[in-house]
């Protein structure tokens, strides 16, 4: 909060700002205006590495990148996971450490989900290649940098919609925005999983 407050000040009395999500810079202007902003876009090594599709392995395997913490929602993750089971076969891996996780496995142990947790692990083409579907379901963002390492991989991802990226870097052929209604973002991700051509 009181960086909030701070911000026009700051703004006014800096050269430049530089960020990598233009909705930030669009959010920072209507705080101030005559301050000078710059886009930079992320890079990442495109991998043309071939990724097996859903209907080609039962069950499709999704898979939750991130820290264990309630910014990133990871429990959300998990009851997407539990509708998501009822509809189509599919399994969850999660990379990642934090303060959410003996909740986690203690949730996925009652509920006797599909998920595997591995600890921290980073997103490396070859580990991103064996799944079929990313799941992101941030409150918010910085910059959602493991959209950016899916999309090298041609990886579909299913995000929240938060500010910062998750629209800026989603399209049709590459995922879809879900809801933070378990029920909802599952039955998305059910239909996404069903279409192969929505997989490419």
């Amino acid at each position: 909060r009181l960086i909030h407050r701070c911000l026009p000040f700051l703004l006014k009395h800096i050269d430049a700002v530089a960020s990598n999500s233009i909705e930030t810079i669009d959010a920072l202007r209507e705080i101030q205006d005559n301050t000078r902003y710059v886009y930079v876009r992320n890079s990442v090594k495109i991998h043309h590495g071939k990724r097996k599709r859903p209907h080609e392995v039962k069950p499709s395997r999704l898979v939750f990148i991130g820290r264990l913490c309630l910014q990133k929602q990871p429990m959300l993750a998990l009851r997407i996971l539990e509708s998501v089971i009822r509809i189509v076969p599919v399994t969850l891996d999660v990379y990642g450490d934090g303060d959410q996780l003996i909740k986690l496995e203690r949730y996925a142990y009652r509920h006797n989900l599909p998920v595997t947790f591995h600890g921290h692990q980073n997103a490396t083409a070859d580990l991103l290649l064996q799944y079929d579907l990313m799941l992101v379901t941030s409150l918010y963002e910085g910059f959602p940098n493991v959209i950016l390492e899916a999309g090298a991989v041609a990886l579909p991802v299913a995000s929240t919609n938060f500010q910062s990226g998750a629209t800026e870097l989603l399209s049709s052929d590459r995922g879809l925005l879900i809801s933070n209604n378990p029920k909802d973002a599952a039955r998305a991700v059910a239909e996404l999983m069903h279409d192969a051509a929505g997989l490419k």
